[in-house]
């Protein structure tokens, strides 16, 4: 079975450090990146399932940045944002998100939205190799 792979862009080092606690226990990968441009540099190289963002950064940059810059991908990693406002929820989801997660990060929470998100991918990648 192929190893959950997830790369998380966060701004905040305590929201960083919370997720690594949180992957700690398990045997996931977490990547983690504190900005756009890093992120897209991981993203030339690695291919996660899973891409959980801040809703906004402090430089301007908004969660759909990194949609757009995912799009561009074979298969795109789903995109879980997270805020501490479950507002953007609807947003994330009409938009083309996977789904929310709420700040201060909830281990349960994490675990459970991103293996579901996860297996939605790899279902996904797997179905691009059949067609390719």
């Amino acid at each position: 079975m192929a190893t959950v792979s997830v790369l998380a862009l966060l701004e905040f080092h305590r929201d960083r450090q919370c997720l690594n606690n949180i992957f700690s226990h398990s045997n996931w990968d977490l990547h983690l990146a504190s900005g756009l441009q890093e992120a897209d540099r991981f993203l030339r190289e690695h291919n996660p399932g899973v891409i959980i963002t801040d809703c906004r950064f402090s430089g301007g940059e908004h969660w759909t940045d990194v949609l757009h810059l995912i799009e561009q991908l074979a298969v795109p990693p789903l995109l879980i944002v997270a805020d501490r406002s479950p507002n953007v929820l609807a947003e994330v989801v009409n938009v083309g998100g996977y789904d929310f997660l709420a700040k201060p990060f909830d281990s349960t929470e994490v675990v459970r939205t991103v293996g579901a998100a996860w297996l939605t991918w790899k279902q996904k990648a797997e179905a691009a190799c059949l067609t390719i």
